[in-house]
């Protein structure tokens, strides 16, 4: 029994000291992060890792995989423009800060029942393929809501082939 209560000491031991390891790493890696960011350019921070843009976001990784998913599925397909997908997630973000929407964090707005239609109602699940530019549109829409932007009564609809608010027109109205 005197052996039983050693080794039980000794593993407990070895747990506390490995997880007090862990918030070491974790800071040593979001560190890393913080240094990529601040010394990349723009075009450079486009190309990063997921897991940094999402650190830059504020998101965990997950979160910022599911909300680049819903972002490529419901804003508009161009090449040229990712102004329908910055509108998209600038609607997330504005949902999550009105104190009368009932969510508050990206992943219970996006899988809200009837709010993104590519989002499934039954599983949560979004089988939307990310894209940099979805990504992007996030870290876009994070930055003009924290600089304040943006009108908070910001609604984006797009309907059904629909892109007129982010299209202008030739004539130069909207």
């Amino acid at each position: 029994m005197p052996l039983f209560k050693k080794l039980l000491s000794i593993l407990t031991a070895c747990v506390v000291i490995m997880t007090m390891g862990m918030p070491a790493l974790a800071n040593a890696r979001f560190e890393r992060f913080e240094m990529m960011w601040n010394d990349a350019t723009d075009a450079e921070r486009y190309y990063m890792p997921s897991e940094v843009k999402a650190y830059a976001c504020g998101l965990s990784t997950n979160d910022f995989v599911f909300f680049a998913r819903v972002i490529e599925g419901e804003g508009a397909d161009n090449d040229d423009n990712i102004t329908d997908k910055v509108f998209v997630a600038l609607t997330v973000l504005n949902r999550m800060a009105c104190s009368r929407w009932p969510t508050r964090s990206v992943i219970s707005t996006l899988q809200r029942p009837g709010q993104f239609e590519v989002v499934d109602r039954e599983t949560h699940e979004c089988h939307c393929a990310r894209s940099l530019d979805s990504e992007w549109a996030i870290v876009i829409a994070y930055r003009m809501f924290e600089n304040n932007e943006v009108d908070c009564h910001i609604v984006y609809y797009n309907a059904y082939g629909f892109t007129g608010y982010s299209t202008p027109r030739e004539d130069g109205f909207a």
